[in-house]
């Protein structure tokens, strides 16, 4: 038997190498996010400094609320930077958490903030996602760069009261029409307003009503963030004290703001009867505010102009402020309504019921009140005429003294006596009735009458037994304007004929 031998076992080779373990690489998007991350977790901190919250948007706004969030910005950012790749998902979570939320809290109350947690969440997550090729990069880049550029603006406005992308946010937000604006005529009726510059617009009326139902016209200035509101507001018929509403005005801004300072309260100079200026200084919302509140009154119509700006901005735009107010102009095309206790028609003439004496009216602007209602304020009156726009009155009260002879210059000096009785009236000077001086005297007086200055035009007449008063009277801010029309209804006075004496 052969013996059989084994084939000779193969020469061994050395197996190659194997592959080493793959390790996981940041992308340069992704570092650029970690840088991205630390640059707006300082901005946040430099806002939350600086900005007060915005009581609006909830606790979750709050300044405090921010720092957390900062500094785990800073660390995941750092550890991006440092191409540690395990940090990559935590900053994706990081990104999508914080857009989710902060949008869906921010979206009904603040849609621009709403915008820019979108903006800055989708800017980074162009950037952490995957390996960004250059157009993800560019994209990613230029997201970020507009919402830093956008709020670098907003805390240049709440810092320094500049923000010079003011007018072009708001023009994209559609809050104000195209273009700047110079003069402004209103809605509710046409009074006009000027601006003093070319950086005024006209918000449009959908932002206008939302932000306050009431408002008319509204003008903005965005680089200042500075408002003037108009308020217009008729009630048919009723003569509106400018004192009184500005009164009201006051009360109105205290109940909506804290910190509430008036400043000073003085006449407009473009037109001091009618109108006031109030400087106040107020926080609403948590935002510091100064306002010029520009009040005009005359018959059934008022208007509140109401500029304002944040307190560290007012003094860049008090001057124009100012100047819109000054600018302000009645409209000329309204005719005035009839007042309800006034009879319909002018009247010239009226003969009196209890003696046949004629009062004539001053000019072709005089109503007849009803009886019922001069009654009511003035039990003692006997013919009332009025001209409603100026809130000027002409009343005769007509006396009968049986078996009298009553001498003129006493009667006035009862007169004058009882008025200062009666009202406090001061007497400020007294002289015949040119027309008649045998039986006229006229006293001019001044008296406060339930919170109102008054001036006094007091014709007083007595011839026998017969004794007349012919009260002519209106706001003290208003007497310069009627006084001649008084004197006139004064001296054109008709005595009765004399009574016959008795037998």
């Amino acid at each position: 038997m052969t013996e059989n031998t084994a084939p000779e076992a193969p020469e061994s080779r050395p197996s190659p190498p194997s592959a080493p373990p793959s390790v996981a690489t940041i992308t340069l998007g992704q570092q650029i996010a970690g840088g991205l991350l630390i640059f707006n977790a300082i901005f946040v901190l430099l806002s939350a400094g600086l900005i007060p919250a915005d009581p609006k948007l909830g606790p979750m706004f709050a300044p405090a609320r921010s720092i957390m969030p900062a500094i785990i910005d800073v660390l995941i950012g750092a550890s991006l930077l440092s191409k540690k790749p395990k940090y990559v998902t935590w900053a994706i979570l990081r990104v999508v958490l914080g857009t989710v939320l902060f949008t869906a809290l921010s979206i009904t109350k603040d849609p621009m903030m709403a915008a820019s947690q979108v903006m800055i969440g989708g800017s980074l997550l162009l950037l952490l996602l995957g390996d960004p090729g250059r157009p993800r990069l560019v994209a990613g880049g230029a997201m970020f760069f507009v919402y830093a550029l956008l709020n670098i603006a907003g805390l240049s406005a709440t810092a320094l009261g500049i923000n010079p992308l003011g007018p072009v946010i708001q023009m994209a937000i559609g809050d104000i029409e195209p273009g700047t604006v110079s003069v402004v005529t209103g809605n509710a009726s046409h009074y006009r307003v000027k601006t003093p510059s070319s950086r005024w617009y006209l918000r449009t009326e959908k932002a206008a009503k939302k932000n306050n139902a009431l408002s008319d016209r509204w003008l903005t200035r965005p680089d200042l963030d500075a408002h003037v509101l108009i308020i217009a507001e008729r009630e048919p018929g009723k003569q509106l004290s400018v004192d009184l509403l500005a009164d009201a005005v006051v009360e109105n801004a205290k109940r909506v703001s804290v910190d509430f300072e008036v400043v000073s309260r003085e006449s407009m100079k473009s037109n001091p009867k009618k109108g006031r200026i109030i400087h106040t200084r107020s926080t609403v919302d948590n935002l510091a505010l100064e306002n010029l509140n520009g009040v005009i009154a005359v018959y059934e119509h008022g208007y509140q102009i109401i500029a304002f700006a944040p307190r560290v901005s007012f003094p860049k735009v008090e001057a124009e402020l100012r100047s819109i107010i000054e600018s302000f102009e009645l409209p000329t095309d309204v005719k005035p309504g009839l007042p309800d206790d006034a009879e319909p028609g002018t009247v010239s003439t009226v003969t009196g019921q209890i003696q046949s004496y004629v009062l004539t009216a001053p000019d072709g602007n005089w109503y007849l009140r009803k009886e019922a209602v001069a009654k009511k304020d003035n039990p003692l009156s006997d013919r009332w005429i009025t001209r409603p726009e100026l809130d000027a009155h002409i009343m005769v009260i007509a006396e009968l003294v049986e078996g009298a002879d009553l001498d003129p210059d006493h009667y006035a000096n009862a007169v004058a006596d009882a008025l200062q009785a009666n009202s406090g009236a001061t007497i400020l000077s007294r002289e015949p009735v040119t027309s008649d001086p045998k039986h006229g005297r006229i006293l001019y007086a001044t008296a406060t009458v339930n919170g109102l200055p008054i001036a006094y035009s007091y014709g007083c007449f007595a011839r026998g037994e017969q004794a007349f008063q012919v009260v002519a009277f209106a706001h003290q801010d208003q007497y310069p304007d009627v006084k001649e029309a008084f004197r006139k209804a004064i001296e054109t006075f008709q005595l009765p004929p004399p009574r016959k004496p008795r037998k």
